[in-house]
């Protein structure tokens, strides 16, 4: 199993923001249980998820907190139910827009989810990349993006 978070330097710590990303996945016998997303208001123990499974056109959506050394994943209302503006082969567009408790969660400009949370008010942000079963895989990122809201 292979996961990767990946946080540019020199962002600073956001509270309200739009950030999008494209992407896609390219390797032999890539299955269902590749994903890729953004993370984001990422603290050191907790931070918000938004990815997608191209392959089975699968979105997931959750708060997830590190309590006693041990992840733990909160999943919000519609995870792991698919979307059919999501597409198997080549680049997806996934954007977020934070503003105070909203999360709006986009795939290819159309809007999949809104979430209203509070728990994380503000943090980093960055791409998460997730392979299972070591298959071998390439994640092809473009187009990385954000821009502070008032």
């Amino acid at each position: 199993t292979f996961l990767s978070k990946l946080i540019p330097d020199g962002l600073p710590v956001l509270s309200n923001f739009e950030v999008s990303v494209d992407a896609k996945i390219e390797g032999d016998n890539i299955g269902e249980n590749v994903s890729f997303g953004l993370m984001v208001r990422n603290n050191k123990d907790k931070y918000y998820y938004f990815g997608i499974r191209p392959t089975s056109t699968v979105y997931l959506m959750a708060v997830v907190e590190t309590i006693d050394g041990k992840q733990e994943w909160r999943h919000f209302d519609g995870d792991g139910k698919t979307f059919s503006a999501i597409k198997q082969e080549g680049f997806n567009n996934i954007k977020i827009i934070a503003n105070n408790e909203r999360l709006s969660f986009y795939v290819n400009n159309q809007l999949l989810a809104d979430i209203f949370d509070d728990k994380i008010k503000s943090g980093s942000i960055g791409v998460m990349i997730y392979s299972y079963k070591d298959v071998p895989t390439t994640f092809i990122i473009d187009n990385f993006q954000v821009r502070q809201l008032p």
